[in-house]
């Protein structure tokens, strides 16, 4: 499945929803969110992306596997527990820092031992298509969960600093169009007849390819305003 079958998918929803939603407690909604993103598996997986490039003695420096996320959504309450929601969702993104050291050719019989950087910066975004479900607890306050699909574009730059002549001293790999699932839990506050907050925990599962970016799996703590119409 690709991006296409999503985009067919969330049109025959926008269909559907209008037909199958009750009288009580339905409605068109936006909503924004931020929070801190988590990437899984990047210290782990450092070691294998830089060795893309041809080196010896590499040692990590530094690892960063979190940033500041957003999420834009659209939804439709069907009726007061069940909805659909599609949402454009920024990751931002996870750094890596090594230090190079090695020996590279400079002519016949010729090596010449050169050290520097290799800077790797892995950056996520992502078009999601979920349904929720919502638990009222009493007038203003409700448990959600939140189950889907996701299409993400993954992109990971690698640069050698100083660049090494003769030697791949980049790599520019990208990796989308492939759909994985979403999971999320939450609590929902409202606070007056048209605005909402709520907070939340998403994890979105198995993201890029293990054979260009890395799989990885990125959790989005957020907080979130929620405009209803």
């Amino acid at each position: 499945m690709n991006i296409k079958r999503l985009i067919q998918a969330v049109s025959t929803a926008l269909i559907l929803m209008p037909i199958i939603a009750s009288a009580a407690g339905s409605g068109w909604y936006i909503a924004a969110d931020v929070g801190q993103s988590r990437f899984s598996d990047v210290a782990a997986q450092a070691d294998q992306i830089v060795m893309q490039i041809p080196q010896f003695g590499v040692q990590p420096i530094s690892v960063t596997n979190s940033d500041t996320g957003y999420r834009l959504t659209g939804g439709f309450q069907v009726n007061p527990y069940l909805g659909l929601e599609f949402s454009f969702v920024n990751f931002g993104q996870a750094t890596i820092t090594e230090n190079n050291a090695g020996l590279f050719p400079c002519g016949p019989n010729c090596f010449v031992v050169m050290s520097g950087l290799v800077a790797a910066r892995l950056k996520a975004h992502a078009w999601t298509l979920a349904g929720t479900g919502m638990y009222p607890l009493n007038d203003d306050w409700s448990l959600w969960a939140r189950i889907g699909i996701v299409n993400a574009n993954m992109n990971l730059v690698i640069n050698v600093i100083p660049p090494v002549a003769s030697y791949i001293s980049s790599i520019d790999e990208s990796s989308s169009g492939r759909l994985t699932t979403i999971y999320g839990l939450g609590v929902r506050w409202i606070f007056s007849d048209h605005w909402s907050a709520r907070f939340g925990w998403d994890q979105y599962r198995n993201l890029g390819n293990s054979n260009t970016t890395g799989e990885y799996t990125v959790n989005l703590d957020s907080i979130g305003i929620v405009y209803r119409f």
